[in-house]
């Protein structure tokens, strides 16, 4: 099951994210960029490198208001961050063991 969750999670932003119009899709995906990248702010095990990806990842938010590449490139740190979480580091949920995973 902790491998279907996460591809049942990312079909269900897509299905979901498909029912929002243009602007407001890219204008919600930035926000959600933005969200993700201040996740990674828990005491995850790797001291300033948090901190910089916290400022990183909501740049390519703000910017991504205006580009879709912006989004793209907010999602790979994202993406990134969520497997050194979990292979490396602490839950990004400290309660829950394979939060990281998805």
């Amino acid at each position: 099951m902790s491998v279907v969750a996460p591809l049942l999670i990312g079909l269900l932003h897509v299905c979901l994210m498909s029912l929002v119009r243009e602007p407001h899709r890219r204008q919600l995906n930035a926000a959600m960029v933005a969200e993700a990248g201040a996740a990674h702010l828990s005491g995850g095990g790797f001291g300033a490198w948090e901190f910089v990806f916290t400022t990183t990842v909501p740049y390519c938010a703000c910017r991504g208001l205006d580009s879709w590449e912006f989004i793209g490139v907010g999602r790979l740190p994202h993406t990134v961050g969520d497997v050194l979480h979990h292979f490396k580091g602490n839950p990004v949920i400290p309660f829950a063991e394979h939060s990281s995973f998805g």
